[in-house]
């Protein structure tokens, strides 16, 4: 299997049904391996850690089949999301907008952190990404609730989620509200991710096509560096699935790296965790307050 840019055939039909089937990509199955065909591939071979060339090579059509097998059975148990079905949402109309948080990629069964990805290179603090994200996602929720604004937790079982099924939760809200912020959360890495380097400090990303993002960005940027002291990476304009895909205003804030060894060890304790979650609450005030 090797595909590219411009072929046709029954071949490249397949792997359109494939994505569309592994991160709804959206694909019209023309069998044309087009431009919106090759950055599916890209989004697909970005999100299972492989080499991101937008080919189709034998790693990438594996991976592609496995994806069938194993996640997309998972994503048709969840079936349908309701906003009323979610055990983790608090909407009553006590704020301008609803927070949707969700906590990057990373799955969670038994308190064992199960999906590949990033982690520091050594233990201790052998500290996993998937892991800080929930735990950050989880005290940011919990400051929402306490201080009255609505919000909802996008992921709330302990499986992970496809990046497709994120963004379709999350729309599905807004077009029944028209009022959704999304953060996305996540932790940085730099290098092969096997040893421990000088990288450090945080962003966040928004999309430049995503009205009102760049401020939200900035606002919470700045909230983040002023409460953790972290190097200010600033803000940057980026092409994730997450953040062009999402019908509302969306963010990706990186906390930290789990590359190097300060970060990750603060990354590993609740005190960071916590204060993470508090300067991007800070920053959700000085949204909910500009805005009104």
């Amino acid at each position: 299997m090797y595909l590219r840019i411009e072929d046709t055939g029954n071949e490249v039909s397949q792997i359109q049904t494939l994505l569309n089937k592994s991160i709804n990509a959206g694909l019209t199955v023309d069998g044309h391996f087009g431009k919106k065909t090759q950055q599916a591939v890209k989004d697909f071979q970005k999100i299972n850690k492989l080499k991101v060339d937008g080919i189709v090579g034998q790693k990438t059509y594996s991976e592609l089949l496995v994806s069938q097998t194993d996640k997309h059975e998972l994503y048709e148990k969840q079936g349908d999301y309701d906003i009323e079905d979610n055990p983790n949402e608090f909407i009553n109309n006590n704020s301008k907008y609803i927070w949707i948080i969700d906590a990057g990629h990373g799955g969670m069964i038994d308190g064992k952190y199960v999906t590949p990805g990033k982690r520091s290179p050594k233990v201790p603090p052998g500290v996993y990404e998937g892991v800080v994200n929930r735990q950050i996602s989880k005290y940011l929720y919990e400051l929402l609730i306490d201080n009255d604004i609505d919000c909802v937790l996008l992921v709330p079982e302990n499986e992970d989620v496809s990046l497709g099924e994120r963004v379709r939760r999350a729309n599905k809200i807004h077009k029944e509200t028209h009022r959704c912020r999304y953060v996305s959360i996540h932790c940085n890495a730099a290098g092969n991710g096997n040893e421990w380097n000088m990288a450090n400090g945080i962003d966040t990303f928004y999309d430049k096509n995503s009205s009102g993002s760049r401020n939200m960005a900035k606002t919470i940027q700045d909230r983040l560096i002023e409460f953790t002291k972290r190097r200010d990476r600033g803000i940057k304009q980026a092409n994730f699935y997450v953040l062009r895909s999402t019908l509302m205003p969306a963010v990706l804030c990186e906390c930290g790296f789990m590359t190097n060894y300060e970060e990750a060890v603060l990354l590993s304790t609740d005190e960071y965790q916590k204060l993470v979650a508090h300067s991007i609450l800070e920053g959700i005030f000085d949204i909910e307050d500009e805005d009104n």
